[in-house]
């Protein structure tokens, strides 16, 4: 059997081995911290990279389906917002009108 201390040796051995060039052995040796205090908590790893790219797909859905619900939202007001400017303006050129219509019947 081997020992927490003989496993996190060889963790880290394969860390320094894979080197500052490769996939893995920056990423894991930016990982060993955690990964020896859950070994020495007797702490087993928790999460695949399987379970947190689900995790991350996840979170982006949620938040992408927040953001369409959020544009949807704006364009409503914005619509809203246009048809109620779009009412004041032709009640102000009807008026607008009427005024000037009156004024030249006035003139006549």
């Amino acid at each position: 059997m081997i020992t927490k201390s003989e496993e996190l040796a060889a963790i880290k051995a394969m860390a320094e081995k894979l080197g500052p060039d490769s996939y893995c052995g920056p990423w894991l040796l930016s990982q060993l911290p955690g990964i020896e205090g859950d070994i020495r908590s007797d702490i087993r790893p928790m999460h695949s990279y399987a379970e947190d790219r689900a995790f991350r797909q996840e979170l982006c859905d949620q938040a992408r389906e927040t953001a369409a619900q959020i544009k949807a939202e704006a364009i409503r007001e914005r619509d809203r917002i246009l048809a109620d400017a779009s009412r004041m303006v032709k009640g102000e050129r009807d008026a607008l009108i009427r005024l000037l219509q009156q004024t030249l019947a006035k003139l006549q």
